[in-house]
């Protein structure tokens, strides 16, 4: 076990308008036409985290993903088509479920490592990253990608509160860190890069939010 981790690098997309979305000029037409702001978002985070520790090691490393509110927009479609003719177009679930922006991200880049998905009830964001952090503390993994994101609420959601969630004034946004241990840096990496990684207190973070954390190691 250990009880030091590091940030080694984040990176992330935020949305300046409601309905934003990256590009993904990397990415072909016929696979990313579907996907929702979310999942956009992630897919860039990630990308963006990758060009900037290219030594990250794809086919090993896991992924943990979190998220407050999900797949918003398409859980709204699969709803709205249930109650309109009691029927589900199976590619309209696929890309409602809460891992459906980390599986399309592991798709688009080949990442092999294995991922898991976490929902930080009541709008909880330091038990999402006590789970990503966990692997490398109890010294299973030496390095996780943590990605976190969310888009914007749609319309007809806004009108109530989300039931059991403090998730509701959030802003939509996605990044993607890479946690490592003390002897964690990627395989090639320079003295210089390895001291660019910043100490995480995990603790500092009881009562933030996804945000904070972003902003503490963008």
């Amino acid at each position: 076990m250990t009880s030091e981790i590091f940030v080694e690098a984040l990176a992330a997309y935020v949305p300046e308008n409601e309905g934003d979305v990256p590009p993904l000029a990397y990415l072909p037409s016929l696979f990313k036409r579907r996907l929702s702001q979310m999942t956009k978002m992630t897919i860039e985070a990630v990308h963006d985290l990758l060009e900037a520790v290219p030594e990250t090691d794809k086919a090993h490393t896991k992924m943990v993903f979190g998220s407050y509110r999900g797949e918003l927009s398409y859980a709204f479609k699969v709803n709205n088509q249930y109650a309109e003719d009691y029927t589900v177009m199976p590619a309209t679930f696929t890309l409602s479920v809460h891992n459906a922006a980390i599986a399309e991200a592991t798709i688009a880049f080949g990442l092999t490592g294995g991922y898991a998905t976490v929902f930080p009830a009541e709008g909880d964001f330091h038990s999402a990253l006590q789970a990503a952090a966990a692997p490398v503390l109890s010294g299973d993994e030496k390095q996780v990608i943590f990605a976190f994101g969310d888009e914007h609420i749609p319309a007809p959601y806004r009108e109530v509160p989300l039931a059991g969630s403090s998730s509701q004034d959030k802003p939509a946004f996605a990044f993607a860190a890479l946690l490592r241990s003390k002897d964690g840096a990627p395989t090639g990496a320079s003295t210089a890069d390895r001291q660019q990684a910043k100490a995480l207190d995990i603790q500092a973070f009881k009562g933030k939010s996804a945000m904070d954390f972003m902003q503490a190691y963008r």
